[in-house]
């Protein structure tokens, strides 16, 4: 396949990765005599993950710093453009198709990083909200509000949690979590880190439960078990997301 210029094959490549469920990241180029010869676009996932893994019950000398989980997955789909002088086109000179990881679908493809921009139609409407002194948070939930609601995106935001304490897991060996999933929804989720852990050995001789917060948009129950400390001080054991009290 050949592009008349390197844009059109960039933008081709965009628009594959959209619909395959992938972000893309310009990546190496190569210049011979001033002359762009090559051009690289790569899955944003290409890179090699951070394997760190962070101890919450470290001192403080030395102890790592906690960081957002690594999206860096080693993946290697990529798209080269190879510059033809004859002609004066672009042409596709190496293509890897496969990934390895998961794709987004159509339920978590607005989590993605292209799609967490705001598009002119939201920015026009916030604008136009702000103008009448309502805030920008209240403006971002009237305009989800208009696209279906919180309830639309809740099954994708469930699946996305998930996956991240899934990852937050094999990077802290110590951490702990359990969900319960009926009808494709999120019926019961707790976890457990290591000093939540701790907090229960050391304490386990009176535990309390309060199933009664439910202000959040998703309108599950949050469900905080604390304990009693020597100080007479609440310590946190553990932390649950039901979807109504008897779950």
């Amino acid at each position: 396949m050949v592009f008349e210029t390197l844009d059109h094959g960039i933008q081709f490549y965009q628009i594959y990765a959209k619909k395959a469920g992938f972000d893309c990241r310009l990546a190496s180029s190569k210049m011979i005599d001033g002359i762009l010869q090559y051009k690289y676009v790569i899955c944003s996932r290409v890179g090699e993950p951070d394997k760190k893994n962070v101890d919450t019950l470290n001192g403080v000398e030395g102890r790592q710093k906690r960081k957002h989980p690594s999206q860096m997955m080693s993946c290697e789909a990529k798209i080269c453009f190879k510059f033809i002088k004859n002609i004066d086109q672009f042409f596709i000179n190496t293509f890897v198709e496969k990934h390895n990881h998961e794709l987004y679908t159509n339920s978590t493809v607005h989590m993605s990083k292209s799609k967490r921009k705001l598009d002119h139609y939201d920015k026009t409407i916030i604008t136009q909200l702000t103008t009448s002194n309502i805030g920008a948070s209240k403006a971002r939930s009237m305009v989800t509000g208009l696209k279906g609601g919180y309830s639309k995106q809740g099954d994708s935001d469930a699946n996305m949690l998930i996956n991240l304490l899934t990852l937050r897991r094999k990077n802290v060996p110590s951490f702990t979590f359990h969900y319960l999933f009926e009808d494709n929804k999120l019926r019961a989720l707790f976890w457990a880190d290591a000093i939540a852990k701790r907090n229960y050995k050391e304490f386990y001789d009176m535990v309390s439960f309060d199933a009664t917060y439910k202000t959040n948009k998703y309108n599950v129950i949050f469900v905080p078990l604390t304990a009693i400390d020597n100080h007479k001080r609440c310590v946190s054991i553990g932390v649950g997301l039901l979807a109504k009290e008897t779950t």
